[in-house]
């Protein structure tokens, strides 16, 4: 073998134990997501496929609070009483919809909590009512801190 190429063992358990070691949990397909300033929960899925968390959100309305924008809306709960928030816009993704015109999303700066991480991740804000899970937990959130076991749910609520 040349001196430029050399053969290096990668032992997958290792990793894992390397990783769990440091912190990181592992988390099935759906996990319970919090955000705690406004006392919410619900199971997100969670989705390694998407680049940026997304959570449910509609009667959108934009304004402008001291020469910037912001976004007030309503979280759905499966009580029907809806949690308001009001945020600033950090930015607008543009989702490309097949055969459609393309969307754009505006994304804020929210805080989330998995099991014991929390962390102020950017996020869009999408109507999923019409989906099983009201957020959707990407890999903005994920990195670095998870690992997911796609033939599990729940496993930071299981006793």
């Amino acid at each position: 073998m040349s001196s430029y190429a050399q053969a290096v063992e990668f032992d997958p358990d290792t990793y894992i134990d390397q990783r769990l070691n440091k912190g990181v949990l592992v988390v099935g397909t759906v996990e319970q997501a919090e955000i705690p300033e406004i006392d919410f929960k619900a199971d997100a899925r969670i989705d390694s496929g998407a680049m940026i968390t997304s959570v449910s959100a509609y009667n959108l309305h934009y304004f402008k609070k001291e020469k910037e924008h912001w976004i007030s809306f309503d979280i759905p709960t499966k009580t029907g009483n809806p949690k308001h928030l009001e945020k600033r816009i950090v930015a607008r993704a543009l989702v490309k919809q097949h055969g459609r015109l393309p969307l754009k999303r505006p994304i804020i700066l929210l805080t989330l909590k998995l099991g014991s991480k929390e962390k102020t991740v950017k996020v869009t804000l999408t109507d999923r009512r019409p989906f099983e899970y009201q957020i959707l937990i990407g890999r903005n959130f994920l990195d670095h801190d998870f690992l997911i076991d796609p033939s599990a749910k729940k496993l930071l609520s299981a006793p």
